[in-house]
Order: structure tokens, then sequence, then C-alpha cells
């Protein structure tokens, strides 16, 4: 029975049924296309993923001259390059308690300085110092102006325009007194004109301090001068609690290091008293034995 299904299915192939070149494998004759064929269906196939390469390519989306010059002309700083300006400019060590804190300020204000529809106001110093200025208030382990200095020169700006234009605009927010008035002011309005206004942390922060200083620090005058700004409420207010959350933080670590420096100056004292007693022992016991 199985010799007979193999028989049935198993047919020869017979010279004269291929037209193509035949060989004899375990005594039956297989059909070989001839070279040639082969090399042509090669070929053939070859073209055509050519031909659907060259397909994609032209259904690629083309961008335009001015994008592709845009995005020469624009390349930031990484955060890294950042960091290691700042450190050249000032090598010396800070404290933890001080340098988390600036390392975390120095990261927030790096990515919001270096977008590319990023324009510097004086808001954003305001602000900035605000923040810098109590983090640093009781700073004893360097210059903390100088700290200032190589921080600003990091992020390629002006020292000296921050400091300069946070005093105005704190003259100009004191004279204010007033939510309407404080729409006003140039700095205020430069924001609103901006077609695209990059929002920044310092200058919610900056137009919260200009309430300050002006003495009205009602919801009602944060709406109307964040409103006035173009800003946007919701995020403003995130901003404020985040800055608060950072006042939060660093009066939590001044607390510790207070601590932990009232530990030290008792271990202190009680290892120069210590030290004072065995002394005192000692010349007690060298007049003994020179009395003998």
């Amino acid at each position: 029975m199985q010799n007979t299904i193999a028989k049935s299915t198993v047919t020869p192939l017979s010279a004269t049924s291929c037209k193509h070149h035949t060989s004899v494998a375990n005594g039956q004759k297989i059909c070989q296309p001839p070279k040639a064929i082969l090399s042509s269906r090669a070929t053939f196939c070859s073209r055509s993923v050519i031909r659907s390469l060259q397909t994609r390519r032209t259904a690629s989306p083309k961008y335009s001259q001015k994008a592709l010059q845009v995005s020469a002309e624009f390349s930031p700083p990484t955060l890294s390059d950042t960091k290691d300006a700042f450190i050249k400019s000032y090598p010396y060590p800070i404290p933890a308690v001080f340098n988390t804190i600036l390392q975390e300020l120095l990261c927030m204000q790096h990515f919001a300085r270096f977008q590319a529809n990023y324009k510097y106001s004086p808001v954003i110093a305001l602000g900035f110092i605000s923040v810098f200025d109590q983090v640093f208030a009781e700073y004893k382990y360097g210059n903390a102006e100088e700290i200032f200095s190589s921080y600003i020169k990091a992020l390629e700006e002006s020292p000296e325009t921050y400091r300069s234009d946070a005093v105005a605009l704190t003259e100009a927010a004191k004279g204010a007194g007033s939510a309407d008035a404080l729409n006003e002011l140039a700095a205020v309005k430069d924001l609103a004109a901006q077609d695209k206004l990059v929002h920044n942390k310092f200058l919610s922060i900056g137009l919260f301090r200009c309430l300050e200083l002006a003495g009205v620090t009602e919801p009602a005058a944060l709406e109307s001068l964040v409103k006035a700004s173009g800003l946007s409420l919701d995020a403003v207010n995130r901003d404020l609690l985040t800055y608060k959350g950072l006042l939060s933080k660093l009066n939590a670590a001044k607390e510790m290091e207070k601590q932990f420096l009232e530990r030290e100056q008792k271990v202190t004292a009680q290892r120069a008293a210590d030290l004072a007693a065995k002394e005192a022992k000692a010349e007690k016991a060298e007049e003994v034995v020179n009395a003998e």
C-alpha cells in the first residue's frame, strides 16, 4: 500500500517536460533554471528594492531651508556645560546645605534660559535675586557675591544687569502702591508684548515679589497682575508653591546645620575641658614627685 502511494505521488520528471537543464539526483530528474535566468531575477529584485527606497525618500517630509538654518544657529550648551562653567568660575567648596539648593536653582534656570524663545526680563532678575539673597543671607563660608556672579555668568548673562534691574524694579514696585499701578510698570508691559512668552519660575516669583513690595498681596491682585503680564495663573500658583517649598527646605537645612554646629561646639568644649583636667592632673603629679 505504501509503495502504491509513493508511486502515485512521485512522478519522474522527463527531459521533454522541462525546457531548462535537468540533473539526476537519487534516481529522479530535477529541473534547474539556467544561471542567466537566476541572475536576471536577482537583478530585478535589486532594482525593485532601489525603486522602493527612492519612493520612500521622495515621500519623506521636506524641511525648509529657513528651519534648517535656525536649527543650525541655535545650539545651546548642555546642563553639564553650564555646571562646568560655574565650577571653573567659582572653584571653591560650598557646604551641602547651600550647594544642594544652588544646583537645583541652576538646573531649573538653565532649561528656561536656553530655550529658543527666551527673552531676559527685569522681573526674572528680581525673582532670582529674591531667592538667592534669602538662600545666602547668612553665608559665612565664602563670598556670596562671587557665587552670584559665577552663577549668572554660567548662564551667559550679566550679573551687573541683574543687580541693577532688580534694584530699579524694586523701587518702582514700592512706589506703585496698588495692583493697577503695578500692571502699568514697563517690565510688566514688556512681558505682555512678547509674541511667545516663555514661562519661567523666576517670572512668577518676581511678580509675587512686586506685589509684596507694593503691599498688595490679595489673591485678586495676583490674578490681575498675572493677567496683565500674559502668564498663566495656574502655572504661577504652582511656581509659588515650589518657591515656598524651597524656602521650607532651606530653613529645615539651616536648622539642622545649627544643631550640628551646637553639638560640635559642645564636643569641642568637652574635649578641651578633659584635656585641661588631664594636664592639671599631670602637673600635680609632677609637683608631688619633685617634692619627694
